[in-house]
């Protein structure tokens, strides 16, 4: 098998994820697993991404004893190849830390999304559309709590990196406007929320 192949089987899966056939997924994953082996030097990237997908795969089942260990090792693979403090870390971190979210575990979540936006941060600066997804899920947790004042400082960060690097046909671009809305409006701010609104259809938004 080629070096290409995984990654296609990855592909497959990602398209499974997104009709929810987490038992679909599985299986690709396993054949991606399978390829990957054939061809990849064990210090490679891409058993991080496929231990990832896997472990969603469970997740998606319900199998979450299954499931969680298999993002930890997705982890520490990915910190075995670029080193505990690079920013490819954070990608099966991101992953571990929304099915914890998930499964309301939010002192476990927070963590991990404020250790991957520190990475990232690092890597990438204070501006960069990489931060968008820890800081939304971060600031996820905070709503939980009701600290909807800090959820606001972190979406609404969010929402300045994506006004300066996103096009309006990005989908994190409307994801991050669909929160920091809500959230002003649930904080009484409606005007603001309106205009943020109107400003974002300005662009494109559908």
């Amino acid at each position: 098998m080629s070096d290409q192949s995984w990654k296609q089987l990855l592909d497959e899966a990602e398209e499974a994820f997104e009709n929810r056939d987490f038992v679909r997924a599985e299986v690709v994953c396993g054949k991606a697993m399978a390829a990957a082996e054939a061809v990849l030097d064990p210090a490679d990237i891409g058993y991080s991404k496929i231990l990832t997908a896997t472990a969603r795969a469970y997740a998606g089942q319900g199998r979450d004893e299954e499931a969680e260990p298999l993002f930890v090792q997705a982890t520490e693979k990915a910190a075995d190849v670029f080193g505990e403090a690079h920013h490819e870390v954070s990608r099966p971190m991101l992953a571990h830390a929304q099915f914890l979210l998930e499964r309301k575990r939010y002192d476990e979540s927070e963590s991990l999304f404020r250790q991957a936006f520190a990475l990232r941060e690092k890597d990438f600066g204070d501006v960069h559309e990489e931060l968008i997804r820890p800081l939304l899920g971060w600031a996820a947790i905070l709503v939980v709590r009701n600290e909807l004042s800090q959820a606001q400082l972190l979406i609404g960060r969010a929402y300045d990196i994506a006004e300066a690097k996103l096009p309006a046909d990005d989908p994190r671009y409307g994801q991050v406007v669909q929160h920091y809305v809500r959230l002003l409006r649930e904080l009484g701010r409606t005007q603001v929320a309106g205009e943020i609104l109107e400003r974002a259809k300005a662009r494109g938004l559908k």
